[in-house]
């Protein structure tokens, strides 16, 4: 395994997607295996434990609307601190890595593959079939979101055009 770290809880070396971007900030990191079979325990020990985790989780999202989107931009902009983040998102997600990415990018000439405006805030997204799982072209949000709902409702929306003209 050529990106692996070894989880502090189990001891064994595990690859880089096992672990949480969370887990991978932290001092003592724990893989998706373990800090699983963690939850599950605490959750069987303490009945409630499940419903305030959740309260917890959503009063904190309403108190740090700031921080969350500085923790989204954190994983989304590619900075040199935050590659590796970056590097083990795209690989799980996509099966790409970063330089692949970045390949893709510089022949789109760093713009959108539909509307070619250039992003201003957020990287471009990886546009891919959800059925075969290919690698189409980079898009940026808004194309990224108007091609999903296309996709999505096609038939419905070539029938309303067919009524029209």
């Amino acid at each position: 395994m050529a990106n692996a770290i070894v989880c502090k809880c189990c001891q064994q070396a595990v690859d880089i997607v096992n672990f949480t971007d969370y887990e991978l900030t932290r001092s003592f990191p724990r893989c998706r295996s373990c800090r699983s079979d963690k939850y599950k325990q605490k959750c069987q020990n303490d009945p409630l434990y499940l419903e305030k985790a959740r309260q917890r989780g959503l009063i904190w999202r309403l108190k740090n609307k700031k921080k969350r989107s500085d923790k989204f931009k954190k994983f989304y902009y590619f900075q040199d601190g935050k590659r590796i983040l970056a590097n083990k998102r795209l690989l799980k997600k996509y099966g790409i890595t970063l330089d692949q990415y970045n390949t893709m990018l510089e022949q789109q000439n760093y713009c959108c593959a539909i509307c070619k405006t250039e992003p201003t805030n957020i990287a471009l997204a990886v546009d891919h079939c959800h059925t075969s799982g290919k690698i189409r072209k980079l898009l940026c949000s808004s194309c990224n979101r108007c091609l999903g709902v296309y996709e999505k409702y096609k038939d419905k929306f070539e029938e309303y055009l067919g009524e029209i003209v």
